[in-house]
């Protein structure tokens, strides 16, 4: 089966298997999102939610992963609190690196 994932997707990384007749993703190898000079610093309000970050700074909310690897979170969207300091990888470096990665493909094994 052929699967199309978005550019923004953290599946990218990851393939889809079969196993005995059953399709299923494998465990996503995600880049390293090392700090660059170009890293902006954010301060979380108690407000915030990840997703809505990345949606006001990237375009997309789909790209909220970004945010979490770059911070070391467990890529869980409720990860932040209140005056935390995030790292926010440029938008510049999320679209011409970090999604530029080559993806792990999709063919079953």
């Amino acid at each position: 089966m052929t699967v199309r994932v978005r550019d923004t997707s953290r599946l990218k990384f990851a393939r889809m298997l079969n196993l005995d007749g059953v399709e299923h993703w494998e465990v996503p190898e995600y880049p390293k999102i090392d700090p660059a000079t170009d890293d902006r610093r954010y301060i979380v309000d108690r407000n915030d939610r990840i997703d809505r970050l990345a949606d006001r700074l990237y375009g997309s909310a789909d790209l909220w992963w970004v945010i979490a690897l770059a911070n070391g979170m467990e890529l869980l969207p409720n990860d932040m609190y209140e005056n935390q300091e995030l790292r926010i990888p440029s938008g510049r470096r999320v679209f011409t690196t970090i999604l530029r990665r080559p993806s792990r493909g999709l063919e079953g094994r």
